[in-house]
């Protein structure tokens, strides 16, 4: 049998080329097991919360140099985490389209010298809440109940994702003490109402409420009083 060197040589070549192809291709994700091409996952993913960003920080121990690391973000722990950003050094500072309240959820990656990303560190949920004070609710003056010896109160909703109470105070002389046990705690944002029963008739009453945020920050709203009908 004849064997034909130049399509010898040409199946040798396109085998060659194939198999050098393969060993060559940048896998699409890191394998299971372990590769040194792929660098391990960023370890004690931490944020903090600022006015108006959370700071990430994480620490990384591995023998393989890192390009970057790439960060991931995600407001639902059901879904994916897409990407908001990279950073050349071990923390992150986030401050695009942050919402009060909203939980955030993020994991970072690190990316080889050759552009290849490892696993992805554990995801770290964050609620976003800003530490600053809230704003206020404007108190309307007091109206009489009509059938108890009481006052009624009513005040402006407050409005952000980050309520955590309104608390009421009361005293029989003004400047009312909001440093002191509240006369009532609401944990409902939408029940902007409070009927103060059991007073004394002709007595005079002054009353403020507190918004409290979740951050524990807290607001007084303006100062009001009123009068228990005799009759």
């Amino acid at each position: 049998m004849k064997i034909y060197p130049l399509i010898l040589i040409g199946f040798l070549t396109a085998g060659i080329a194939a198999l050098l192809s393969s060993c060559l291709e940048a896998p699409s994700a890191p394998p299971d097991f372990p590769d040194e091409r792929f660098p391990m996952p960023p370890q004690y993913l931490n944020a903090s919360i600022s006015l108006a960003e959370i700071s990430l920080s994480w620490t990384f121990d591995d023998s393989l140099p890192v390009r970057e690391f790439n960060i991931y973000r995600g407001s639902d722990s059901n879904e994916q985490e897409y990407r908001i950003g990279k950073s050349a050094q071990t923390q992150y500072r986030d401050y695009q389209g942050l919402s009060t309240g909203v939980t955030y959820y993020y994991s970072v990656a690190a990316v080889s010298k050759e552009g290849y990303e490892g696993r992805r560190s554990e995801t770290l949920s964050v609620i976003f809440t800003p530490d600053y004070a809230p704003s206020p609710v404007t108190l309307a003056q007091p109206a009489p109940l009509d059938s108890a010896a009481g006052l009624r109160l009513t005040w402006s909703r407050y409005n952000e994702n980050n309520f955590a109470s309104y608390r009421i105070f009361r005293s029989t002389s003004s400047p009312v003490n909001i440093e002191v046990l509240p006369q009532a705690i609401i944990n409902e944002s939408t029940t902007t109402r409070y009927d103060d029963s059991g007073l004394t008739r002709g007595t005079t009453y002054y009353y403020r409420v507190a918004v409290y945020n979740r951050a524990g920050l807290s607001t007084a709203s303006n100062e009001v009083s009123g009068t228990v009908p005799v009759n």
